[in-house]
C-alpha cells in the first residue's frame, strides 16, 4: 500500500474533508455553547479551498518537487492567493454570519 504522499489527489481531498471538519465543529461550538475559535474559524476554509485546488492540480499541494522556474513562481503565487482567499472568507463568516468582528 503506497503512503498518502504517493497519492496527492487523495491527500487534498483528506485536507478538505479536514477543512469541512474544522467549519462544522466551530459552527456547533458557535450555536450551541456561544464560542467560537478564531484559528478554526480562519483556517477551515483554508484547508477546504487548499484542497479542492490541490485535487484539480496536484502540483500544488507539493511545490518541492517542481522544478526551478517559471512554474514554481505560478504555483507560491497560487498558493498566496488561495490562503488570502481562504482567510477572506473565515473572516467574512465571523463577521457577516456569526457577527463577531
Amino acid at each position: 500500500m503506497k503512503p498518502l504522499a504517493a497519492k496527492p489527489r487523495v491527500a487534498a481531498l483528506v485536507i478538505a474533508f479536514i477543512g469541512f471538519i474544522l467549519i462544522l465543529v466551530n459552527h456547533k461550538t458557535v450555536v450551541n455553547e456561544r464560542n467560537y475559535y478564531p484559528m478554526l474559524m480562519l483556517f477551515g476554509p483554508v484547508c477546504v479551498l487548499f484542497g479542492i485546488a490541490g485535487a484539480v492540480e496536484p502540483r500544488i499541494m507539493n511545490q518541492s518537487g517542481i522544478q526551478t522556474g517559471r512554474d514554481t513562481a505560478v504555483y507560491r503565487a497560487t498558493s498566496i492567493v488561495i490562503v488570502l482567499i481562504g482567510l477572506g472568507i473565515g473572516w467574512a463568516m465571523a463577521h457577516f454570519w456569526y457577527r463577531i468582528w
